[in-house]
């Protein structure tokens, strides 16, 4: 959110350096004394269109650029009317055209008014800010002799917020941009734009609340799953609000608990299953065994455990010294009978 507040303040930056580039030329400044005082006004006209054309698309998102003087006269070359010496957007504006010009003429300082609908052209709604400073005359500082405005189309906000095309409804995140006055200043939704959604002076709480509750009247997303953050530029006052749809992450979380819960129910399962075949494989070899000791027991030292690949390594170890120990003993009772029936023969 911070990193998006940066971007804004930067790009926004550089069209105020054209800003300034404008009201600070000289050749501006004599070209608009001149039609102030009436002289060669025609001429004067001409060549002030003729810079402002040259400078329209040296930057993006630039549909206007005019300079207005104290009698009220706007020199501009604009690309949304069909004539390009005709400014498409002051008719509709906020301000009337004299209050404009007193309050950017006031001081030295850029204004900035936020977006307002600009006009609609070639079939299509255009919705516009503008940055504005007067023309300084460094001969003269006091002297007040026009102003300067930029407009910068609505979309240039929409680049900053990293937002994709409106077409593209099933977006799990945007941000949008909401004016001092809680007014929409840039959206997904064009349709959305200057509508007030809260109170600009609220408290941080009240407004992200507000943001919360136009989101959900939108049917954007599920209540449940929504997330709203707000980051509020300072040298603007705007809130940047960021939208994050959580559904996609909570159901990958909860498909992802369900298989954590299958794998370690099928390792329990296999545990069990092979705890239960060891235990029957240990307890019938275990068996096996003690049923020939039983037999060797009873006399019968020929017998021996059957050992197979299934009996545990340790009862087939004890089989094996059992079988080597039977077959030792009954070696020693063969060679014990042997020596007694020599000696029963040397007697007789």
């Amino acid at each position: 959110m911070k990193q998006t507040g940066k971007n804004l303040e930067i790009w926004l930056e550089s069209y105020e350096d054209l800003l300034y580039q404008i009201y600070t030329d000289d050749d501006v400044v004599s070209l608009v004394n001149k039609l102030n005082n009436k002289e060669d006004a025609p001429v004067a006209k001409n060549q002030l269109r003729r810079y402002l054309r040259g400078l329209l698309n040296t930057k993006e998102y630039i549909r206007s650029i005019a300079i207005m003087t104290p009698e009220g006269m706007v020199i501009t070359y604009d690309q949304l009317t069909s004539v390009t010496n005709k400014n498409s957007w002051l008719d509709s504006f906020s301000l009337a055209p004299e209050k404009l010009y007193e309050e950017v003429s006031a001081d030295n300082k850029t204004h900035v008014f936020p977006t307002e609908y600009g006009v609609s052209f070639a079939n299509k709604d255009y919705y516009l800010f503008h940055i504005a400073h007067r023309i300084i005359d460094y001969k003269n500082l006091e002297n007040k002799i026009g102003i300067v405005i930029i407009s910068i189309d609505e979309k240039f906000l929409r680049n900053v917020c990293l937002v994709q095309d409106d077409s593209e409804k099933e977006l799990n995140n945007f941000k949008f941009i909401v004016d001092d006055k809680g007014r929409i200043i840039s959206f997904i939704n064009q349709d959305n734009l200057t509508h007030k959604i809260t109170d600009g002076k609220a408290s941080l709480e009240k407004r992200q609340d507000d943001y919360f509750k136009f989101i959900i009247g939108e049917g954007l997303f599920e209540k449940e799953y929504t997330s709203i953050n707000v980051y509020r530029d300072e040298a603007l006052s705007w809130d940047i609000v960021n939208v994050s749809n959580q559904r996609d992450t909570m159901t990958k979380l909860s498909k992802q608990q369900e298989i954590d819960i299958m794998i370690s129910l099928l390792s329990l399962t296999v545990v069990i299953i092979l705890i239960v075949i060891l235990s029957r494989q240990l307890g019938n070899s275990i068996k096996r065994v003690v049923t020939t000791m039983q037999v060797a027991s009873s006399g019968d030292l020929g017998i021996r455990v059957k050992v197979d690949k299934q009996m545990p390594l340790e009862v087939e170890a004890i089989a094996f010294q059992f079988n080597d120990m039977l077959g030792k003993l009954d070696d020693a009772m063969k060679k014990e009978k042997e020596a007694g029936e020599r000696q029963r023969l040397a007697s007789e």
